[in-house]
């Protein structure tokens, strides 16, 4: 049967969880903008994490991208950058970046601060996080704060490796 406008569209209600994201991402991201002009600003989400990808990467543009989360299990919140497995040339292009941050090539001094991780998947990481108490699971006890961590760090990151991605990624193409 072909769907018309006069169908019901089922919407699904959003859980306590979902409209404590969409909250959380809603005061990141008004009136938000990275310092490097290139990359686009996420949209808000109900999810626990929004993206911003690195344009001429592996996979449409996510075989390098950005992610900022909220972690209730972890207590923490942070944004970092990552790449996708099975994409040797941005895998490749991640490690480089890493060296470089490590060997404060310029970059390090500007990423104070910064960490390196994996998470639950295996997928490298390099970024910022930080602990962050949520009161009864949901809400962020120091929500203006956590935002304000939020923008500052995301910016930081984003606009200070994203044009790193992209001039390697053209250098190896």
């Amino acid at each position: 049967m072909e769907e018309t406008d006069d169908d019901p569209i089922e919407e699904h209600e959003s859980s306590p969880r979902e409209d404590e994201n969409e909250r959380f991402w809603t005061a990141v991201l008004r009136d938000f903008a990275f310092d490097d002009p290139g990359p686009e600003i996420p949209q808000s989400s109900r999810g626990a994490t929004v993206w911003v990808k690195v344009e001429g990467s592996g996979h449409g543009g996510w075989g390098i991208s950005f992610g900022a989360y909220l972690d209730r299990s972890g207590s923490s919140i942070g944004t970092y950058l990552t790449r996708r497995a099975g994409f040797p040339e941005e895998g490749r292009i991640f490690d480089e970046i890493v060296d470089a941050v490590d060997h404060a090539e310029g970059l390090g001094s500007v990423l104070d601060g910064w960490e390196r991780w994996d998470n639950k998947y295996s997928q490298p990481r390099l970024g910022f996080r930080r602990s962050t108490a949520f009161v009864a699971g949901q809400e962020i006890r120091d929500f203006d704060e956590a935002v304000e961590w939020m923008r500052a760090h995301f910016n930081r990151l984003v606009s200070t490796l994203h044009p790193e991605c992209r001039r390697r990624l053209r250098r190896s193409r």
